[in-house]
């Protein structure tokens, strides 16, 4: 092995993670450009100045109120579990959580990490399972509130769906599926003790479970510690279906009417941004940007919105996510103060 062989594996392995977040952030600036392609300078001087900042901020203010109701939704789960935490430390990891996802290789993993890394500090150790699995349980929650949102609005609007161009209705249709297999694979999580008494799905466990290396076991078992309280996990759960993705969407509905002037449809509008969520999820670009943006795009084009507007919008709901995220430095600063203090 010659020696610049031997540089580039370790160079490989100690700076691999920082590898990939710069490819992710490449990809993310090609997404970026694409969309602006489509922005037609001359349509930008009949935009009112005055209705775009109203819809940003008035979008920021969700957004703040959404993250903030995510960090109650979490403690409540937390509490369930008789793990005591403030609001305001529950609303500072979740924020800061939020912030990391943007900047971290993990992604919107690296979030929970750090909420699982102060959770283990500052929780009794006895309690130390069951609060890393309400982490898990909140994420997966509030991923089955989204896909179930999407789904039902992709399904009302799936005429329409059906009329789109051959290459985006073939991207469409199976994330639609892809929404309906995750909540449902939250709902065998959730219910694994009664699906799993079942010897053909016991089998397809066992199977599935062998496949990852038993990491599908070790999911399912902590997430069973925080089961016993089925009537909070349906709460958690209709918050997230009801309020807490519909409030996050709504930001957008606002930057839609800011910019276009006219309070759009809602169910097209609810898919076409619920759906640039989804995609967001998905590990390929940090917080989703550039992914969503396009997606969303995408769909606003499709159903009928002008190429410039499809493409102003999207940019400016994730700018406000953004901003949003970067709340989290707030409370970085005063909980560094605050140790410096003691």
């Amino acid at each position: 092995m010659s020696r610049f062989t031997e540089w580039s594996r370790n160079f490989y392995r100690t700076y691999k993670p920082y590898i990939f977040m710069c490819l992710r952030l490449l990809l993310a600036g090609i997404l970026l450009y694409w969309v602006c392609r489509n922005v037609r300078f001359e349509e930008l001087e009949k935009l009112s100045l005055r209705a775009v900042i109203f819809g940003f901020f008035g979008g920021l203010l969700c957004i703040l109120i959404q993250i903030f109701l995510i960090s109650l939704r979490w403690r409540m789960l937390l509490r369930g579990q008789g793990i005591e935490i403030s609001v305001f430390r529950a609303a500072s990891l979740t924020f800061q959580g939020q912030m990391c996802s943007l900047f971290l290789p993990l992604g919107a993993v690296g979030g929970d990490v750090l909420k699982a890394a102060f959770l283990t500090r500052e929780t009794d150790p006895s309690k130390r399972v069951e609060g890393i699995a309400t982490i898990l349980l909140d994420r997966l929650i509030g991923m089955m509130g989204l896909f179930l949102l999407v789904f039902v609005c992709g399904a009302c609007l799936l005429p329409d769906i059906l009329h789109f161009t051959p290459v985006l209705r073939n991207l469409i249709l199976p994330l639609l599926l892809a929404c309906a297999a995750g909540f449902l694979a939250g709902v065998v999580i959730l219910y694994q003790d009664l699906i799993f008494r079942i010897r053909i799905f016991a089998k397809l466990l066992e199977k599935a479970d062998h496949f990852a290396r038993g990491a599908l076991s070790r999911i399912l078992n902590s997430v069973e510690v925080c089961r016993k309280d089925r009537t909070r996990l349906f709460t958690a759960f209709l918050l997230s279906f009801l309020l807490l993705h519909p409030l996050l969407i709504f930001a957008g509905v606002l930057v839609i009417y800011g910019i276009s002037g006219e309070f759009p449809d809602l169910i097209s509008s609810y898919f076409s941004l619920g759906m640039g969520n989804v995609v967001s999820t998905l590990p390929a670009t940090p917080g989703g940007l550039g992914t969503r943006d396009k997606c969303i795009e995408s769909l606003l084009s499709a159903f009928g919105t002008s190429d410039t507007h499809a493409a102003l919008i999207p940019i400016i709901y994730s700018l406000g996510m953004i901003c949003a995220a970067l709340g989290g430095i707030f409370f970085y600063f005063r909980d560094s103060f605050a140790k410096k203090k003691e």
